[in-house]
């Protein structure tokens, strides 16, 4: 499923402003004084018929930014899993969270005036396992299910239900959404069958298809796009997601959001890792299953050590020093809460601000947040979470300050 995933990644297409002269100082030019006239004024020009009735003149849209094919390089500055090639001049962010099973990649990239966004991945997709195939009906299999993170019971879905279902799960709460439906995009799947077959050997179900909608934005109405693929055996199978959202026209962008996804690369040392871990998947024995449950608890451990997957993402960024990525947590900050609510949704994030007007990104899951503005760690909890909570933790909650979720 590993290797699976990673062509599907890589799977088939779907279906600039010149700059502005420096201005000059009004302190180096010296500008004339108006010599009074003793001229009378002239009458403005009477409007000839063509322009009778044509009411105010409506002022141009300013230009979005294009399509580009330029892009950089980004390594995930969490756990140096992967590279990826994304826009130049755009601000991104590439990360991963989870080891082994749980291990999920996104890529976000915001256009120079955001008014495009497009992004590749979601880190809290599930593992799905079919409840109704018999080599399920384990108590090893059961355990290891019920046990995880990221893994859950369904039959397998199409992808034209699944990808409505995500898009409604993660933006139908965005101002004016509205869903125009989905696509089937047969092609699509039959060549990423074929890709996963070749590399493989393996005959697995893909299916893929694209859902359309819209919301708004204070700068006008976002258009969307977003690609969903489902694929797997009988016994479980798995899903990915790409897609974007734009003041302009969707289908510029799509190839850009496609060339992002196929550059997609998996680093060797991390690639090692991964291919110890799936290689257990031909081996069923007691002995494999302890090694399961063993590579569950070893990424629980990676979860305990950061606090959460989330504070190891934005401690490492920072640690890294990387620019780009904070070019891109600043941008985040300045968007209208549309736009921002947009990002934070394939992020699984909350923006949340202090009283002091400081932003923070933390994990989405909790209903009240206190953050260190030293470190920027967070924590979080239900309506009950208090400072007593904090003190309760061995913590000195003049250290922390409690934050609001901006919506």
């Amino acid at each position: 499923m590993c290797v699976a995933t990673a062509l599907v990644l890589a799977g088939c297409a779907s279906g600039g402003a010149e700059e502005s002269p420096e201005p000059t100082s009004s302190s180096s030019v010296e500008v004339p004084a108006e010599t009074p006239s003793s001229d009378p004024v002239p009458s403005p020009p009477e409007p000839s018929e063509a322009e009778e009735g044509r009411g105010d003149i409506i002022p141009e849209e300013p230009e979005l930014s294009p399509p580009t094919t330029e892009t950089t390089t980004m390594v995930d500055p969490v756990a140096q899993s992967f590279t990826v090639e994304v826009p130049s001049g755009w601000d991104s962010t590439a990360f991963s969270t989870g080891m082994y099973s749980d291990h999920r990649t996104t890529v976000i990239s915001v256009s120079p005036d955001a008014s495009t966004v497009l992004f590749v991945g979601d880190p809290a997709l599930p593992d799905y396992w079919v409840p109704s195939d018999p080599n399920n009906q384990t108590d090893a299999v059961r355990s290891w299910v019920d046990m995880s993170e990221r893994a859950v019971w369904s039959e397998y879905q199409d992808a034209g239900s699944w990808v409505a279902e995500w898009v409604q799960g993660k933006f139908s709460a965005l101002d004016g959404f509205v869903m125009h439906g989905t696509e089937d995009l047969p092609d699509d799947a039959a060549q990423i069958a074929q890709m996963i077959a070749q590399a493989t050997g393996a005959q697995v179900m893909v299916t893929a298809a694209r859902a359309s909608f819209e919301y708004a934005s204070a700068a006008g109405t976002m258009s969307g796009s977003v690609r969903g693929v489902t694929f797997g055996g009988p016994q479980t199978w798995a899903a990915q997601v790409q897609g974007l959202s734009t003041l302009g026209n969707v289908g510029d962008y799509e190839p850009m959001v496609q060339a992002m996804s196929t550059s997609l690369q998996t680093t060797p040392e991390w690639a090692s890792r991964q291919q110890d871990f799936w290689q257990g998947m031909t081996a069923r024995s007691e002995a494999f299953t302890q090694q399961l449950i063993a590579n569950h608890h070893a990424n629980m451990e990676w979860i305990r050590t950061s606090s959460v997957a989330h504070q190891q993402k934005m401690e490492s960024i920072w640690a890294a020093n990387d620019a780009s990525m904070a070019s891109y947590y600043q941008r985040m900050d300045s968007l209208d809460s549309s736009r921002r609510s947009f990002l934070n949704y394939i992020q699984g994030e909350h923006t949340v601000r202090n009283s002091s007007g400081q932003s923070f990104q933390v994990a989405q899951g909790a209903d009240v947040y206190y953050v260190n503005p030293s470190t920027g760690q967070s924590l979080g909890g239900d309506v009950r979470f208090s400072e007593q909570d904090l003190v309760e933790m061995g913590l000195d909650p003049s250290d922390w300050t409690l934050t609001e979720i901006v919506r």
